[in-house]
């Protein structure tokens, strides 16, 4: 799959995500995963759909164990959404793009909803 977005790691989480101005969505992954998968062209959409307004990041949950205990991931894929470096709402598992899309958007006009999951 093609499409912008940053791959993250224990060590640049915080420079990529934390300190980031611009609204995040972390989208925790595992190759061995498949609703992962699933969920790969939806969020490829959506990168295409707000180039530009939202930076997308992946995390690989095998090699970001940190992130993964800091933030209780505890289920994948998890999306967390960022707002000035801080998870404003998250979705566990696998959701519709317009599910993701209303989190995303709640993102660009500052009014924080709380995710499902």
């Amino acid at each position: 799959m093609s499409f912008s977005y940053t791959v993250i790691t224990d060590d640049d989480f915080i420079q990529e995500v934390v300190k980031c101005l611009t609204p995040t969505v972390a989208f925790f992954v595992a190759k061995w995963s498949g609703n992962c998968h699933i969920m790969e062209p939806i969020i490829a959409n959506l990168a295409k759909r707000f180039e530009g307004q939202i930076k997308f990041c992946k995390v690989d949950a095998d090699n970001a164990r940190a992130i993964i205990r800091a933030y209780g991931i505890t289920e994948l894929p998890t999306l967390l959404f960022f707002a000035s470096g801080t998870p404003q709402s998250h979705i566990k598992g696998v959701a519709s793009e317009s599910e993701i899309s209303k989190e995303i958007e709640s993102l660009l006009v500052s009014k924080p909803r709380k995710g499902r999951g």
